[in-house]
């Protein structure tokens, strides 16, 4: 094989490659809106468990179940608990498209990845950038907040780039909600490095107040 033809498979693959990465984050994207409307009253809003279901971050349950299993657990429910039946086959609100994505944000918790040291975005960019952050936001917030921050896709309705909202809000209270939560927003102190957070930071800073 050529150099040149050899530099363009690898450059196809390294395309592909990006491609599957980047579909795999926006079914994890959207995901963790549907987890947040519909799984996290009882599952915890990092599936940590409650009184009321058990534990799905756990690495065990997470490497000795299936997708298939994940998936007809939540399509079907599970009878005699409290899990529901959530396929629009068996009388729920899910598509089963929407069932795959909850799948795939359920399995994001078993990554082995440490975000203490994250530096850089999975595209490369830096994570404390303004570019970094957004493409965070995208990953981390836009299931519940939209996109841009303002047009919601989730059920929340929260719209954060609301100009009067951010006045309201000093550089700490935005840093401390992301850090911590509040209200219905879970905190994202333990998924997010100090970078990632910096970068969400300055992103945010950008949306005109």
């Amino acid at each position: 094989m050529g150099n040149l033809a050899l530099i363009f498979l690898l450059s196809q693959r390294g395309r592909l490659a990006a491609v599957a990465v980047a579909a795999q984050n926006d079914q994890v994207r959207q995901g963790a809106g549907l987890f947040a409307t519909y799984c996290s009253v009882c599952h915890g809003d990092r599936g940590e468990g409650t009184a009321q279901a058990p534990r799905l971050n756990d690495p065990r349950f997470l490497a000795g179940v299936s997708d298939d299993l994940l998936r007809a657990t939540i399509a079907q429910g599970r009878p005699g608990t409290a899990m529901l039946a959530w396929g629009q086959a068996y009388g729920g609100t899910l598509t089963a498209e929407q069932i795959g994505h909850l799948v795939a944000f359920v399995r994001s918790w078993e990554r082995p990845d440490t975000p203490v040291g994250v530096l850089t975005t999975l595209s490369g960019r830096l994570a404390d950038s303004v570019e970094g952050g957004q493409e965070t936001f995208l990953l981390m917030c836009s299931g519940c907040h939209g996109d841009d921050g303002g047009v919601p896709v989730g059920t929340k309705q929260i719209v954060a780039n609301a100009p009067e909202r951010l006045r309201q809000q000093t550089d700490a209270d935005l840093r401390q909600r992301i850090l911590n939560g509040g209200s219905e927003m879970p905190g994202f102190g333990a998924a997010l490095s100090p970078a990632q957070v910096d970068g969400l930071m300055k992103y945010l800073q950008s949306w005109p107040r």
